[in-house]
């Protein structure tokens, strides 16, 4: 690779990590390598931009945890309220059904 090669590449790279963090998020990603079963890359519909499989599993992975946690939280207060008085039984499952995952 030629220094001007590298320099291209580099320019690429930064143009990539540029559009991801710029992207509206969260990251919608497609395979661009379908015939790989290891090591393929995804695009983001949204920004365009491009990650490893690797990376787009944990980000996916950490999506789902927060959410998760979020879904808790939520939950958690929906208890708070009926234990309060301020929601019925009823009121207190239709709002639990209503964040489900």
């Amino acid at each position: 690779m030629t220094p001007d090669d590298a320099k291209v590449l580099w320019a690429k790279v930064q143009a990539n990590s540029k559009a991801l963090e710029a992207c509206a998020k969260p990251h919608v990603f497609v395979s661009i390598t379908p015939e790989r079963k290891l090591g393929g890359r995804w695009r983001c519909t949204l920004c365009g931009g491009e990650v490893e499989q690797l990376h787009r599993y944990w980000y996916e992975r950490g999506l789902a945890h927060g959410r998760a946690a979020a879904l808790r939280k939520v939950r958690e207060a929906f208890v708070k309220a009926y234990q309060g008085g301020a929601l019925s039984q009823s009121d207190l499952l239709d709002a639990i059904d209503s964040v489900k995952p």
